[in-house]
């Protein structure tokens, strides 16, 4: 594995990723970045995933554009069901993302933690936008091709910035883009979009373009490929990254197969066209995330006991098969990575995606603690230099309160020798 003398030997990776979206008002809980770093290092997280404001701080010749101005509720009054969501970054209006991002570093290297820098714009930050935001029509009339090439500039604008700080070094490593290979532009999820190999071949060769450009002007931090799945498209895999970070949802599917053999834990009062409709005058979401946001506000939480007794049978009958299935995605990244084989490996996100803040089966069950503890072994033992604990993971989520001495000694096993 060959990574940089100053990172840590294995890391620890917390995923609070829209933590610089911060707005004032009485619920943003991101408001001291100082104290979200000191509760990372307490609960034994030496790594933060976030956003970088790629595309929002700065415009493609690199002039600053000033502080944005956020919307919050991105699904309207729905985004309070959802974690990750709702008015946990405040109220919405003008946020200085650059000033944000680095008072999060000069924090992160205060406490001696480490930060992973990605985008997500064309995946979700777009939908904190305000309806006719001038940034947003210029990022989207940019073409396909372009795009790889223009987030590399917005990026290197940015460590620019932390450079002249002198911060560059709380960088663990950086993106481009969070799931790359899943990107609406690209083939999509999945694959859905069908590219010929030709037209994926051209993506590929912009985005080792993008990561060339990148490594030249930084050749102090490392450049990542995010990968949405374990078993990603060998055509999009650029052959010049230096982090290869997958995704690892292995228990994500228990959520579906419980729900659909239980329907009747479902209101039915919240449509898919309301949750459409949240979104009006702005840029329409992905359709699975208007389905997402609509099944988890029609979640009856008067039934929250059943549910959680309903999840807990579905992973008693299974538990194997998960643990088989986290297995085999771990050998399947060591085989797309058979020709790199030096080339470090993170997990950046995982384990599941549960919508609702209100289902805290996960906080409370002992046989998901055991499995999640049960991977992370499994990941140490295969050399995997560093992985989260689990997605839904920040002080804005039930976790962080309920299930403090866990996260601890899973962090801490971790890291230990």
């Amino acid at each position: 594995m060959n990574c940089k003398q100053n990172l840590p030997r294995r890391l620890t990776i917390s995923f609070p990723l829209w933590a610089i979206y911060k707005t004032p008002g009485k619920n943003s809980l991101y408001d001291d970045l100082d104290r979200l770093v000191f509760e990372h290092k307490e609960l034994g997280f030496n790594c933060i995933r976030v956003d970088s404001g790629a595309g929002f701080i700065h415009d493609l010749h690199g002039k600053k554009r000033g502080a944005s101005e956020i919307r919050t509720d991105v699904f309207g009054k729905y985004s309070r069901v959802m974690r990750q969501q709702g008015d946990i970054y405040g109220d919405g209006g003008s946020c200085d993302l650059l000033g944000n991002l680095t008072d999060l570093c000069k924090a992160a290297k205060k406490y001696g933690v480490y930060i992973i820098l990605s985008s997500w714009y064309y995946l979700h930050s777009y939908w904190f936008h305000r309806e006719g935001d001038i940034v947003e029509k210029e990022l989207f009339e940019l073409a396909p091709h372009k795009r790889f090439m223009a987030f590399a500039e917005f990026l290197d604008y940015i460590l620019c910035e932390l450079e002249r700080e002198r911060l560059d070094g709380t960088i663990a490593f950086a993106e481009i883009f969070n799931e790359a290979d899943g990107l609406p532009f690209v083939n999509g999820y999945g694959g859905m979009n069908g590219l010929s190999d030709e037209e994926l071949s051209a993506f590929k060769a912009e985005h080792e373009a993008a990561i060339e450009h990148l490594r030249k002007r930084h050749p102090q931090i490392l450049f990542a490929f995010d990968s949405y799945t374990p078993w990603a498209d060998k055509r999009q895999i650029p052959s010049n990254m230096q982090v290869y970070n997958y995704h690892d949802y292995y228990l994500w599917d228990i959520y579906d197969k419980t729900f659909e053999k239980h329907p009747e834990l479902f209101s039915g009062t919240v449509t898919e066209d309301d949750v459409r409709q949240s979104r009006k005058e702005l840029r329409p979401a992905a359709d699975d995330w208007y389905e997402r946001v609509c099944l988890y506000n029609n979640l009856d939480t008067a039934l929250s006991d059943k549910t959680d007794m309903y999840l807990e049978q579905e992973l008693d009958g299974s538990f194997d098969l998960y643990l088989k299935k986290a297995e085999d995605n771990l050998k399947n990244v060591k085989k797309l990575l058979s020709d790199y084989p030096d080339i470090p490996v993170v997990c950046g996100e995982g384990v599941s995606y549960v919508g609702s803040k209100y289902i805290l089966w996960e906080e409370k069950s002992e046989k998901y603690w055991e499995l999640v503890e049960r991977v992370m072994d499994m990941k140490k033992k295969a050399g995997i230099w560093g992985t989260v604990v689990r997605t839904c993971c920040g002080p804005e989520d039930p976790c962080w309160n309920m299930c403090k001495e866990k996260l601890k000694y899973l962090n801490e096993k971790f890291l230990r020798d």
